[in-house]
């Protein structure tokens, strides 16, 4: 296959994209924030797993930790999924025109890698500010991370 021919189908395909299906693609960032958030709220594990949940070193240092690491995170990863529907919807609906706008990728991309740093660094401030370095929850009112 002549390399000429290849190169001319693939820049065809975004231009061939129907408005309606840009709209689409545009709301799945958000809608995948959600859905993980729901199924990490109300289907999480009972016990630390290698395959579902929030998992980091800190978060799986027992079941408390594990715990309160999956709620606050599907908590988060929940709006997260909002916000970015929203931002994501208002940018399918405004450039449906012209799906191809730079714009649309320099406010989206960064808003979903935004939303998964965020998730992880609030998430992991949180469980500091009521677990200590070993993993059992603080006493009293020193919620300060250490």
């Amino acid at each position: 296959m002549d390399s000429n021919y290849l190169n001319i189908v693939l820049a065809e395909i975004p231009r061939n994209i129907s408005n309606s299906d840009f709209q689409l693609v545009c709301i799945l960032p958000g809608s995948i924030f959600f859905i993980v958030g729901i199924l990490m709220k109300y289907f999480t594990p009972k016990y630390p797993n290698l395959w579902f949940g929030y998992r980091t070193p800190f978060s799986v240092k027992n079941e408390q930790t594990w715990k309160e690491a999956n709620s606050y995170s599907a908590n988060l990863a929940i709006a997260f999924g909002i916000l970015n529907a929203i931002i994501w919807g208002y940018l399918g609906y405004e450039f449906r025109d012209n799906p191809n706008n730079p714009i649309v990728a320099s406010i989206g991309a960064p808003t979903v890698i935004a939303s998964a740093a965020l998730l992880i660094i609030l998430t992991e401030w949180h469980l500091r500010k009521i677990f200590n370095k070993d993993g059992n929850r603080r006493a009293g009112n020193d919620s300060r991370p250490t």
